[in-house]
């Protein structure tokens, strides 16, 4: 495990990175090759700091 990732993430974390990776798969199929936070937050009815914190808390 790298020094960045904290194996103690919360819930909601998790439930959130659960449907990022849902959508990204979905896009993917789309044909998409790329997606901004601020697209996928507007997607989940969030804020793009959020999705980037998340997205931060495992080393992304």
């Amino acid at each position: 495990m790298s020094p960045n990732q904290n194996p103690d993430l919360p819930g909601k974390t998790i439930e959130r990175l659960s449907q990022y990776r849902r959508i990204l798969y979905n896009s993917i199929q789309e044909g998409k090759t790329n997606i901004y936070s601020h697209e996928l937050a507007k997607m989940m009815n969030l804020t793009s700091v959020q999705v980037r914190r998340d997205l931060m808390l495992i080393g992304y």
